[in-house]
Parts: structure tokens; C-alpha cells; sequence
């Protein structure tokens, strides 16, 4: 399927010149010593509203215009036949990935996305019990990423798996582009257009949906099952449209259909999203006439539907409706309307750093849609154009039929990210490139990728985790007794890392308001009620819960204080912890920790 090019096409701007080489590796040591400049004099305490973008000093952004600039002159200036091509991309590539990822990775003091922690728990708890079950956690009902982990950390444990969670992103972003080049190869043959998608791959990878959990797993099978379709089942026959031609039966050797199988289980029993993601992808190539393969996307779905029946019964009983998407569950929007409004329209109602980032994130995915649609309407009788374009629409079809809520939107772009990314590069074949065109190159490619730190990292205010934080909750579920009710005023926190299904532990989110709840002038009164109603023995608060609280849902400035005041002088709370970053008040008479206890968090 790989686009013929004429001889001489791939010629570089400068053929036999030694100056564009070691202009690239100028660039790239040059970037690599600002990046380390600036690991010794950033600090995570700078995160502002723009996230880490924020912490960035002069060097890390000289070293993120370089590594921009490097890629540019490769791609364009290298010769793309010389045994320097591809080492010189990977070098851009790894720079990059270091800026963007490893920065936050190696500055923050403790593993970031509080997200990732609970999915350390679940592994510990599987290793722990040697069982999964849905009434500890609905997300049981998918276990196979968290039997993977328990069988990979083995006595290791959470020690083991947090440095996990610190390393993940990085590591993600490097592996990935394994079975992206896989993909790119199958439609383009050029070196150039090749290397250009690549690199538009690691820019356009803003939606922060590889950190360590099994949707990144997942996703990592589905992309690889994408490359070996189109690598092991190839096939240029006609469209769906010229059905007669379409339907003649094709052969597909059993052992592809074995591993293709396995894989397709993989994702059904470790992720509830991916697989109609994945049922999207191979189905697009299907109508296309891409692949060999004409009733492996039925084969598929029956796999998700034999799964979703049995093995997450538990999650759907009783809940059907969710699946059908007609109604809200647990803060989820399980409707079309409703999925576009929490991941575009309500995301855009901020004000100040916070909507600048809700901007960058919108723009830079409309750069993307934009180039993909314009080369698509270019190009629209070219089949290998069509295929590419369908692929990078599949996912979106999907969106009205998951049930999955705000992050829908999300994922669909992130599986669609690398067709567009193909698209974007074979747009650039198009330019006429000269000096002026490379340099103004290099600009636009240093602010998508100045937009994709700010985009991906803007939140890190509300899910940056300190090690002050880490150290309180660790020592919290060393002391705290046996089925303990803890209330976590914030989802931010390290929680449920250890001790699951050992601890009863509740999010502020638990709450349900009366209209109009929080923000009205009963929302203090209404805080309190459900704190008298859950009855915790241990309150948690974090200084991201009262800023979070304000901007998302409304809160008056000011609400926490008055709530902690309320725990301890009225409800009898003591604090064990009292720190900026952390506080930890003890409501339950019959256990004291010892005087000890939290020593190795001083207040």
C-alpha cells in the first residue's frame, strides 16, 4: 500500500555536504546541555496556571527550539538515503520526548497523576489476594492489565510500581513510535514524509492518556494490531462500494488470525473503551479494502460482547442504560451532546491561564483535523488518501456508543492522532521548501510544541503530587486501623495505593448537591450534611481540592477553611497532619495514632 515515489524525488537540499550533519548535531548537544541547564535550575514550586509550561525557564524552552530546529533541518537538509538519516531523526525525536515528557518526570518529587496510584493499588491488591473482584471496584471487571502488572512487579510490590508510575510517560512516548513508524511505512514510502509524521506524532500528544494505566496498555496493543493488519493482511482490493468485487473471499493464514485473536482479547479483558476503539480502526480498513481480514471486526465485537456479558456482568447489571448511553452515571455523560459539551464547550468557560490552556488544547487539535481535512480534499480521488482518512475518522464515529463519559472526546482524538499525523506530513510534501521555508518551519514547529507542554502539562497544578503529600499518605495507611471510612477532600491526592479493598475511601465528588448546590448560599450547610452522613474517621484535604473546588464546580473562595474549622471545633477532629500541602484530621475517638506515627512528616 506504500506510495511509489519517482528516483531523485527524496533528494536532499544539500546532497554530499558535511554542513547540514554537523549543523544537527551542533543543534542536538547544544539542546541536550540547555535541557540539563535547565533540570539544575527549574524547580516544580514555579507551576503556575499554565502548568509546567509555567517552571519552564529560558533554557528549557531554548533547549525545546532546538530540538524543533534539529528536526526541521534533518528532515529536510539530511540526505534521506545516508546511514545518518534515521539516527539523526531518532536523536530529534529523543530530545523532544525529553523536553516535553522527561522534564516534569526527573523535577517533580513525586510520581505525577493521581490516577496512576489507585491502578498501583489494584495491582498490589490482585498480587496480595490473587483474586479480582468488581465489589472491591467496578474497574475489577477488567482485570487483565492488573493481573499483567501483578505478575510483572511480583513481590516488588508499590515500592517498585510508583517508580513505575514516575517513568511510564516517557517511557510511552519512546515505545509507541514503534508501531507508529509500522503504520506510516504501510502508506508512505518517502524517508522524509516518514520521519515528518513521527515527528508531528510526539507534538500532537497533548491528551495525557499514557500515563501508567491500562487504557495505555490498551492502546499500545490496538496501535501494534493496526501495524501487523496492514503489514500481515494486506490487501488493495476495491471498497465496500464495488460490493460484488469487495466480497470475493481472501485468504489470511491461520497463525495471523491467532495472534491478531489473542491480541484483540488482551485489550477486551484490560480496557472497557478500546476495543470498540479498536473495532472502529479494523473495520474502517475493511470497507476500504485494506486488508484480507473481512469478518475479523465481527470476530471482534463478539470477543467484547462475550466479555462484556460475562465477564463484566457485574458493571452493566443494572446499569444497561449506561451502556446505551441515555443518562448520566456518576458524573459520566453518556450522550453525544453531552460527551462534546464536557470535553469542548464546558471546558472553554474558564477565565484567564485556565482558558488560555483549554485554548491551546482546542487549537492544537484543530491543526491537526484542519491539515488531515485539507489533504484529504486535495487528494480526494487518491485511495491511499481515502484509506489514511478514514482511519483518522473511525474513532469519532464511536463516540455516541461507549457510555464513556467526558474523556471520550479525548480518546478518540488520541486514537485518531496517528493518521493525522500522516495526513500533516504529506501536506508538507507539498511546500516548496527553501531557506526562509525551513526556518519559518522551525518556528511553527517550536510552538505547537511550546503549545503541547501547556496543553498536555496545564493542569499540573491540580495533579502534581509532592512528596510531602506521598510520605503523609503512606504513613496514613501504615497506622490507620482495619476498614477505616476516610473522606478525601480532593482526587488529586496519592490514594488507594496500598490497602484496597482494606479501606473505605470517599471523594469529595461523592457528594450529591441540592440545587443550587455548592455555589448557592446553602452549599456550606449542604457540605456539612454530607459529612454527617458518610460519618468518615479521617478527613484528608489537599490546597488543590480548594482551588479545584472554586474554578470547576462553583465554590465560594474561602469554603475549606470554614469546613476545616467546622472539623475540628465542632466535630471534634484533631490534626495528625497540618501542613500546607497536606492536612489529616482524625474525627474517630477510639483510635489515636501513636506519637510517632507521621514523624516522617514534620508539621
Amino acid at each position: 500500500m506504500a506510495h511509489d515515489v519517482e528516483p531523485g524525488h527524496d533528494a536532499p537540499t544539500e546532497v554530499t555536504s558535511l554542513g547540514p550533519r554537523r549543523t544537527v548535531l551542533a543543534l542536538l548537544v547544544s539542546g541536550f546541555a540547555a535541557w540539563c541547564v535547565a533540570l539544575a535550575t527549574m524547580s516544580a514550586n514555579n507551576v503556575n496556571g499554565l502548568g509546567f509550561a509555567g517552571a519552564f525557564n529560558a533554557a528549557a524552552w531554548c533547549a525545546l527550539g532546538l530540538a524543533a530546529l534539529g528536526a526541521v533541518v534533518t528532515i529536510r537538509c539530511i540526505a534521506a538515503a545516508s546511514r545518518w538519516f534515521w539516527p539523526l531523526v531518532v536523536g530529534c525525536l529523543g530530545l523532544l520526548i525529553a523536553v516535553l515528557h522527561g522534564t516534569p518526570m526527573i523535577i517533580e518529587t513525586a510520581p505525577r497523576f493521581f490516577e496512576a496510584y489507585n491502578h498501583v493499588g489494584f495491582i498490589d491488591y490482585v498480587y496480595r489476594t490473587h483474586a479480582h473482584s468488581s465489589k472491591v471496584n467496578t474497574r475489577f471487571a477488567w482485570p487483565g492489565a492488573f493481573g499483567l502488572g501483578a505478575t510483572l512487579s511480583g513481590t516488588a510490590g508499590p515500592p517498585m510500581l510508583l517508580g513505575a508510575i514516575r517513568v511510564f510517560p516517557t517511557v510511552f512516548a519512546c515505545v509507541i513510535l514503534v508501531p507508529i513508524h509500522s503504520i506510516v511505512r504501510a502508506f508512505v514510502d518517502r524517508r522524509r514524509t516518514r520521519a515528518a509524521a513521527l515527528v508531528l506524532f510526539v507534538i500532537g500528544d497533548w491528551i495525557a492518556q499514557d500515563y501508567f494505566s491500562p487504557q495505555a496498555l490498551a492502546y499500545f496493543i490496538s496501535i501494534t494490531l493496526v501495524a501487523l493488519v496492514l503489514h500481515l493482511a494486506p490487501a488493495a482490493g476495491p471498497s465496500f462500494r464495488r460490493f460484488s468485487q469487495w466480497a470475493a473471499p481472501r485468504r489470511t493464514d491461520l497463525a495471523v488470525v491467532v495472534i491478531f485473536t489473542l491480541m484483540v482479547t488482551a485489550t477486551v479483558v484490560a480496557h472497557q473503551l478500546t476495543p470498540m476503539m479498536e473495532i472502529a480502526l479494523i473495520l474502517a480498513l475493511v470497507i476500504s479494502g485494506a486488508t484480507t481480514m473481512r469478518v475479523f471486526p465481527v470476530a471482534t465485537f463478539v470477543i467484547f460482547v462475550t466479555w462484556l456479558s460475562v465477564g463484566a456482568y457485574t458493571f452493566w447489571v443494572g446499569n444497561f442504560y449506561v451502556l446505551l448511553g441515555v443518562r448520566q452515571f456518576s458524573g459520566q455523560s453518556l450522550s453525544l451532546t453531552t460527551i462534546i459539551a464536557q470535553n469542548l464547550t464546558n471546558r472553554l468557560q474558564g477565565d484567564g491561564l485556565t482558558l488560555v490552556v483549554a485554548l491551546a488544547k482546542v487549537a492544537l487539535s484543530l491543526v491537526f483535523m484542519a491539515a488531515g481535512f485539507l489533504v484529504f480534499w486535495l487528494h480526494r480521488r487518491d485511495r491511499r488518501i481515502g484509506v489514511i482518512s478514514l482511519l483518522a475518522l473511525a474513532p469519532f464515529v464511536f463516540l455516541g456508543s461507549t457510555g464513556y463519559g467526558g474523556e471520550a472526546l479525548l480518546r478518540a482524538f488520541f486514537f485518531s492522532l496517528p493518521f493525522l499525523s500522516i495526513l500533516c506530513a504529506l501536506l508538507l510534501e507539498r511546500i516548496c521548501w527553501r531557506a526562509w521555508s525551513i526556518a519559518a518551519a522551525a518556528v511553527a514547529l517550536a510552538i505547537l510544541s511550546a503549545m503541547t507542554e501547556i496543553s498536555r502539562y496545564g493542569n499540573e497544578q491540580f495533579e502534581q503530587v509532592s512528596a510531602v503529600q506521598l510520605t503523609a499518605m503512606e504513613d496514613l495507611y501504615h497506622v490507620t486501623p482495619p476498614k477505616v471510612r476516610m473522606l478525601v477532600f480532593s482526587s488529586a491526592l496519592p490514594v488507594s495505593f496500598v490497602r484496597v479493598g482494606d479501606t473505605q475511601t470517599k471523594y469529595m465528588n461523592f457528594f450529591t448537591y441540592v440545587a443550587p448546590g455548592p455555589s448557592g448560599p446553602n452549599g456550606y450547610q449542604e457540605t456539612i450534611d454530607q459529612l454527617q452522613a458518610i460519618h468518615p474517621q479521617v478527613v484528608v484535604w489537599s490546597p488543590e481540592a480548594a482551588s479545584f473546588a472554586v474554578r470547576s464546580s462553583g465554590f465560594p473562595k474561602g469554603w475549606d477553611t470554614k469546613i476545616l474549622d467546622y472539623l475540628v471545633t465542632e466535630a471534634g477532629g484533631t490534626y495528625v497532619v497540618d501542613r500546607p500541602e497536606i492536612k489529616i484530621i482524625n474525627l474517630d475517638k477510639k483510635w489515636q495514632p501513636s506519637p510517632g506515627a507521621f514523624s516522617n512528616v514534620r508539621n
